[in-house]
């Protein structure tokens, strides 16, 4: 019974963590939100699920606005392998554009890019929105690594997606 009753706080604890993320996001309370995960991802998960996947990548963001480069790319891998293995297409694409993230501000833009376009292949058939930041990353490694016509390219793509999604 107390097995039970732990399991299902550790289920309740996911749940909560993956749909309060963006809270930390918006306040910019990027320590705040870090400690409140660590008290849910710390805890060994019982099997593989789609809110434990979303808490490790909103670590991985959190820990990303925090410079945190290392924990940032650990908390992401572990969320698309998670995600991968639920299967769930948005966790795993979101995960592998926090990757993304971390690669291109490591300085690794052949992994940046191979995340990015990997999360947009993933995220672009769930709707356009969707594709808005894998598309920004791609434009962004494009820029960092010198090919600025593809860089313009892809820029230009995202103002247009962004225009017509009402995003200024």
């Amino acid at each position: 019974m107390k097995s039970l009753l732990v399991s299902r706080r550790t289920t309740d604890a996911n749940e909560l963590a993956a749909k309060l993320w963006r809270v930390w996001v918006y306040a910019r309370d990027n320590q705040g939100g870090r400690e409140f995960l660590s008290l849910v991802l710390d805890r060994p998960a019982a099997a593989a699920t789609r809110a434990h996947a979303l808490a490790l990548y909103s670590d991985g963001l959190l820990a990303f606005r925090m410079n945190d480069l290392a924990a940032s790319h650990a908390r992401n891998e572990a969320a698309v392998v998670e995600a991968h293995a639920v299967p769930d297409r948005e966790a795993e694409g979101l995960a592998l554009l926090g990757l993304s993230r971390s690669d291109l501000s490591a300085g690794d833009a052949a992994h940046a890019r191979e995340h990015a376009a990997a999360s947009r292949r993933l995220l672009l058939p769930l709707g356009a929105e969707w594709g808005q930041a894998p598309l920004h990353m791609l434009a962004q490694d494009a820029r960092l690594t010198g090919a600025l016509d593809e860089a313009a390219t892809l820029f230009e793509e995202s103002l247009a997606l962004n225009r017509s999604l009402g995003d200024a």
